[in-house]
């Protein structure tokens, strides 16, 4: 049992040997050096891409005709020369009369307007868009402004959804 123990035990130090020696493969070695001998090493550091988006889940336009919302966009740690874009988009918008549709009970519909402080704002626009550095270790905000485009004439519940999409652009290949 002891001649099995330390065949074992023998066995576990040549294993851990050779590990040891794996280590050594991306190092360079120089010999018989003359003095004016070089070799390189690479140092290299990583940071991953990322950010917070903040949306609002919801926003009621209230009394005044009118609501507001902030987009904010926070620990955004881009590639160089990228940009965090935030676009708009939905099913209710009318182009010819250029604003979205609440619809409320029995179909009633009632058209508003979403504007930031670029003017106001149709499907496919970049609501905000904050450029690589900007928001490393500070918060960008976006106001938004919801506003009835129309006279209210019939009581109910009217909603909308809105989809926010959160793009990066110029992003390294």
């Amino acid at each position: 049992m002891k001649k099995f123990i330390a065949i074992l035990l023998t066995a576990a130090m040549l294993c851990t040997m050779s590990i040891t020696a794996f280590a050594v493969t991306d190092a360079s070695i120089i010999t018989n050096t003359s003095g004016n001998d070089t070799a390189d090493t690479l140092v290299e550091y990583g940071v991953s891409e990322g950010y917070t988006v903040t949306i609002p889940a919801s926003v009621t336009i209230g009394d005044t005709g009118a609501g507001e919302a902030t987009l904010e966009v926070s620990n955004a740690m881009l590639y160089k020369e990228s940009s965090l874009q935030i676009i708009i988009n939905g099913d209710s918008y009318d182009e010819t009369k250029s604003q979205w549709t609440l619809t409320g009970d029995r179909n009633a519909t009632l058209g508003y307007t979403v504007s930031n402080t670029d003017g106001a704002l149709a499907p496919e626009d970049v609501v905000m868009e904050v450029a690589a550095g900007a928001a490393v270790d500070a918060t960008v905000t976006e106001a938004l402004t919801f506003e009835l485009a129309e006279e209210v004439l019939y009581a109910g519940l009217y909603n909308d959804c809105l989809t926010f999409t959160v793009n990066v652009e110029n992003r390294p290949k």
